[in-house]
């Protein structure tokens, strides 16, 4: 089983990399350096990538190598699977290498063999590194520099990939920590294969939204959220690549946002079985990095959604698009920065480190009234659902009274304790819970549009600038729609009221 960290990093910070003070002391020997072309097969129906299998012949020097990947995961850039390889005489690929092997069924098929052919293609310089630690262990350090091509479409490799060879992963993360305090990095989730089948089919990413987790009651607290928080942050991943985009779909950004959002919810769950000191750092840090992002989705509703609705009158709304489009623009760009910059890469990191440690990196777990780690997970789902759903009716008690600020900081308990309902929910019958996550979303929806019209009313004065009478449209078209979702807010909230709780 293949184990690697693999990191993004600019070509300059990774052409760096070997000098930095992190490494002094733990590389063995001098550097190898390859020239590494590799070739990709699979059938035109994409029957290997379907699998989870890459078969590659590679070029290093005058060896070929085959080798095949598959299986494993990627979870918070660290990838596990399969790697078997066998030295060949030329670069044909030989099958009846894989008699033996798991995969000799799928490999003896002739009319697959037959459809094999070259599919894409990487060609790379590779500036190997052995490291070694005091405690024996043991990986390989690779500064990946070149491109992936398939036909006429091309990408370019500027990646450094810490494999495993002997002792404990926390050893990745550790190294990857401590060279992020030199250079900027991010989490690499795709492999060079999985980028390669992407450009061959001219596959296109797209936003994406947050998956199911799949828990069972035979799990610990620490295993369930160990799984829930690299969930958070494969979504998150998933749509990185897009908000670093310039004209790329708003989508991305607010599916990031989301997972951001959900992630932050786990983190509050951390509450019910550690001291606060043991989480308030990451949940300080998260927070700040919502705030970083929540202008340019702010003014991305503005232009894509709330203008639109307003129906203002053709000068009125013109004026009001071209301010909008400017500040939207301007917090796009810090929102890029902010994921560009090293501190953001840090946090990934220390995520990642903490959610693929059996323990969650916390010392100082279980005690006093808290629940221990390795407690069935069900009693935490039902602490925290009651804690959140109580303290939700309660801030909603009286609604009817409330001001803009109390139903907006409403809206966003709700959104909690939706996120906290969904982690949970594979764990309870789907009759019971569905009903419930239904009234939830139906009230941080409607409570959603209430707090858009506010925000409109606020953002449009920001847009018309020294025009008064588009700032006076809109001003009174969000008036009057501010009457209507009122009243819809407040009746979505009682349907939510007579939901019944479905973990009681």
């Amino acid at each position: 089983m293949e184990t690697e960290l693999k990191l993004l990093i600019a070509p300059e910070d990774l052409a760096r990399l070997p000098e930095l003070a992190p490494l002094h002391g733990l590389c063995e020997g001098g550097a190898r350096i390859e020239r590494l072309h590799t070739r990709y097969y699979d059938t035109p129906a994409r029957d290997l990538a379907r699998a989870g299998i890459a078969l590659r012949v590679r070029r290093a020097g005058e060896a070929w190598i085959q080798t095949l990947k598959a299986g494993g995961r990627s979870a918070g850039g660290l990838h596990e699977r399969v790697e078997l390889e066998w030295t060949l005489y030329d670069a044909t690929p030989d099958f009846d290498r894989l008699s033996g092997t798991p995969y000799e069924a799928l490999f003896a098929d002739p009319q697959l063999r037959a459809a094999l052919q070259p599919v894409y293609e990487t060609e790379f310089e590779r500036v190997a590194l052995q490291l070694a630690w005091p405690d024996g262990a043991r990986a390989e350090l690779a500064l990946d520099r070149g491109e992936v091509r398939a036909g006429d479409r091309s990408a370019t490799i500027s990646e450094a990939e810490i494999e495993l060879i002997a002792g404990e992963p926390v050893r990745l993360f550790e190294l990857a920590a401590a060279l992020a305090e030199y250079v900027p990095v991010r989490l690499g989730h795709r492999s060079k294969a999985e980028r390669g089948d992407a450009l061959a089919t001219d596959r296109k990413d797209t936003p994406t939204k947050a998956q199911p987790v799949e828990l069972s009651p035979e799990l610990s607290v620490a295993d369930a959220l160990s799984r829930i928080g690299l969930a958070c942050l494969a979504q998150m991943q998933a749509n990185e690549a897009g908000v670093l985009e310039e004209d790329a779909d708003s989508e991305y950004l607010h599916q990031f946002r989301v997972g951001l959002r959900r992630l932050r919810a786990l983190v509050g769950l951390f509450r019910f079985v550690a001291p606060k000191s043991a989480y308030e750092d990451t949940a300080k840090a998260l927070r700040a990095l919502g705030k970083s992002l929540a202008k340019a989705r702010d003014w991305d509703v503005y232009v894509g959604q709330m203008l639109p609705a307003a129906e203002l009158p053709a000068p009125h709304a013109e004026t009001l698009a071209t301010g909008a489009e400017r500040r939207r623009a301007k917090h796009r760009a810090k929102a890029r920065e902010a994921l560009r910059a090293p501190a953001y890469g840090k946090l990934m990191l220390k995520l990642a480190q903490r959610f693929n440690d059996p323990v969650l990196g916390m010392t100082e777990a279980g005690g006093g009234k808290r629940i221990a780690l390795d407690a069935p997970v069900g009693e935490l789902a039902a602490a925290a659902l009651d804690r959140y759903d109580r303290k939700l009716r309660k801030a909603g008690a009286r609604l009817a009274e409330a001001d803009d600020d109390a139903r907006h900081a409403l809206r966003l308990r709700a959104k909690r304790l939706r996120y906290i309902a969904e982690f949970f929910a594979a764990l309870y019958p789907a009759e019971g819970v569905q009903p419930y996550v239904d009234a939830l979303h139906d009230v941080q929806k409607a409570l959603g549009a209430f707090n858009d019209v506010v925000r409109f009313r606020r953002l449009s004065k920001k847009a018309a600038g020294d025009d008064g009478d588009a700032r006076d449209a809109a001003k009174a078209w969000a008036a009057q729609r501010r009457e209507r979702e009122l009243e819809r807010s407040d009746k979505r909230w009682q349907a939510f009221v007579e939901t019944p709780r479905f973990w009681s």
